[in-house]
């Protein structure tokens, strides 16, 4: 639960992706599980960032506004194991409504904050970014991962070691990479919309290594004809979704090796409705 008008209104909003009720449904776009506290935090563009204690319930706000300025459009959030709470604000100008504007103008005044739970203290860490939408952290918390959208790459912010603080450009890419999501082994799957010349994209999953090793690409165009959000790998299967499908894909991946790439073999399985009510 994200608002509390959302327990009193569950038929309003029940199986709906609408924004215009958003504000009153919530709109959780970023969520990350803190499996150390069993705490949920998540990143809603209306309310703020929140975290959901172990037992479930409504929803504490946490962060409401930086410096008394409300967020535009949190959508991303990483919990470390040693403290402090990192996310994104996708734009200072354009909410979720303006997403589609926020593109076609390069607005490039998202930012990645640090929400530091002993102090309560949210600092700005990088600024001027160009649709900051993913976000995730190596193993041992040493540097974060930042997906820019319209900038089409994927920037390293430095925690520790000698270049703490600093950030560098990671990974670019002919297309949109969108969320990022570390699987079992310590690799990571982005999902990426390259556009194509009739205005279209072609959804990617690729898949990469903490080095910024490119280890596997995969075409989901067959099941997915528009902007996809987030690709996932756990045991040996890729989860996808998007703002515009109301269902989550599961497949059956098969690697296959040779001497000069590594490439991914997709065989479907029945796609499943796993959630009906995908917000982004």
């Amino acid at each position: 639960m994200t608002r509390q008008n959302r327990i009193k209104d569950s038929a309003f909003c029940d199986g709906t992706t609408s924004l215009d009720k958003s504000p009153t449904c919530g709109l959780p776009l970023g969520l990350d599980f803190d499996y150390f506290a069993g705490q949920l935090y998540c990143c809603d563009p209306f309310v703020g960032l929140t975290r959901v204690g172990a037992f479930g319930g409504l929803a504490t706000t946490l962060v409401p506004t930086k410096d008394g300025v409300p967020y535009r459009f949190l959508i991303a959030v990483t919990k470390t194991s040693d403290g402090p709470v990192y996310f994104t604000d996708a734009s200072a100008v354009y909410g979720p409504k303006d997403a589609d504007k926020s593109i076609q103008t390069g607005d490039s005044t998202a930012r990645l904050l640090k929400y530091d739970p002993r102090t309560k203290n949210v600092t700005v860490l990088l600024s001027q970014l160009a649709g900051a939408v993913g976000l995730a952290t190596d193993s041992d918390a040493s540097f974060l991962l930042v997906s820019e959208f319209i900038a089409k790459r994927i920037l390293r912010y430095w925690l520790k070691g000698e270049k703490a603080g600093t950030s560098e450009v990671f990974l670019t890419f002919p297309g949109g990479p969108n969320k990022i999501k570390r699987n079992q082994e310590g690799n990571y799957w982005v999902a990426v919309n390259v556009p194509k010349n009739d205005s279209t994209v072609a959804p990617q999953g690729v898949k990469f290594s903490p080095s910024g090793e490119i280890l596997a690409m995969v075409d989901l165009s067959k099941e997915y004809n528009s902007r996809i959000t987030i690709v996932i790998e756990y045991n040996n299967k890729l989860y996808v979704g998007g703002r515009n499908f109301p269902f989550v894909g599961q497949y059956d991946i098969k690697y296959v090796r040779n001497l000069t790439s590594t490439k991914i073999n997709l065989y479907q399985i029945p796609i499943i409705v796993v959630e009906a009510r995908m917000p982004f």
